[in-house]
């Protein structure tokens, strides 16, 4: 960012961010598919790269 565009990152409190989203990612099939497949990869990567512990954790507080 500061190479590019002669600023650093700022965090502003008051900044108002709107995402789009489309409405079949809001239903159930497309929430329940995209966590396991997202919990999947999670596996893998452990397997592959080690402890993602930290990570892992906050997947299963929010599940």
């Amino acid at each position: 960012m500061r190479r590019k565009f002669g600023r650093g990152v700022m965090y502003n409190p008051n900044a108002v961010v709107y995402h789009k989203i489309f409405e079949k990612r809001v239903k159930f099939g497309f929430l329940a598919k995209r966590a396991f497949w997202q919990d999947y990869s999670k596996a893998v990567m452990e397997k592959v790269v080690g402890n993602i512990g930290e990570e892992r954790s906050f997947l299963e507080y929010i599940f």
